[in-house]
């Protein structure tokens, strides 16, 4: 039996605005108001996320200003991202809908056979990545390493992702560049050796694929990978009302306050990797 899940494709949208809606799309599925929800959307302008524990001057604040990039801290852990030429993929659903879903690990990599199922439809064959993240040496960008959250091919990063948890219920969102400008990111993170971490190891779909993929084709390619992993229906919809007000005063009271971005949160409140 297949289940009933719904499609969201937004237009671009501010970074505030965009961690408003996945935290609301959250909390509507937690209080039994929408099923388990799918969504893909892009950033205007570009903008740098910064894990929900990661400190803000890990990145050069001037630099985002002048470069007219927006800033904003996502609800998930991990390490800054740039938005720019990118599809955002977010997912939120209760633990219970993957097996054995109450582990962190196989959460992650159901939902990266997903994305692994998505990738085929492109023509593309990849693999979760391999490293391991040593807390006490991370690097700045998320795109410098690839964890076991991560995919890979040709050697190159290619999504990133990150998870929070709430109740049992999981947000999961995850960035898939098309291309990625090498020199907006060592404006932003990094200069020397992360800088060329980051040339070696990240690389833009378009890139790995040799063409660029339209918008369309990237969200029917996901959509169908999981369809096929998760046995669901995919029925497009849109943000109901209150789900709009709840994004709405999320955006107003944590989102779009300056001092929520840059002022690094001093308790978990969830748990995040």
């Amino acid at each position: 039996m297949r289940r009933e899940w719904r499609l969201l494709v937004d237009a671009p949208g501010t970074g505030p605005w965009n961690m408003s809606v996945d935290e609301a799309l959250l909390q509507s599925l937690r209080q039994g108001l929408a099923p388990i929800t799918l969504r893909f959307y892009r950033w205007q302008p570009a903008t740098v996320s910064l894990g929900y524990f990661q400190a803000a001057d890990d990145v050069n604040l001037e630099a985002v200003r002048q470069l007219g990039l927006g800033l904003v801290r996502r609800p998930t852990g991990g390490r800054a991202i740039l938005h720019d030429d990118e599809l955002t993929y977010s997912i939120v659903l209760p633990a219970t809908a993957i097996p054995g879903g109450q582990s962190l690990g196989r959460s992650y990599r159901r939902i990266s056979a997903a994305l692994l199922a998505g990738l085929v439809q492109l023509g593309l064959r990849a693999r979760m990545g391999h490293e391991k993240a040593e807390r006490d040496n991370l690097p700045t960008a998320c795109f410098a390493l690839s964890t076991r959250a991560d995919l890979t091919a040709a050697g190159h990063k290619i999504i990133g992702s990150a998870q929070v948890r709430r109740d049992g219920f999981i947000l999961q969102h995850g960035s898939i560049p098309l291309t990625l400008d090498q020199g907006k990111h060592a404006a932003v993170f990094a200069t020397g050796r992360e800088a060329e971490k980051l040339q070696a190891k990240a690389a833009g779909l378009a890139d790995v694929l040799g063409r660029r993929p339209t918008w369309e084709e990237l969200v029917e390619a996901f959509t169908a990978g999981f369809a096929e992993v998760f046995l669901a229906e995919l029925s497009p919809g849109a943000l109901t009302d209150e789900e709009w007000e709840m994004a709405t005063s999320i955006e107003r009271e944590k989102y779009g306050r300056k001092e929520f971005t840059l002022h690094r949160p001093d308790q978990p409140t969830a748990n995040t990797q």
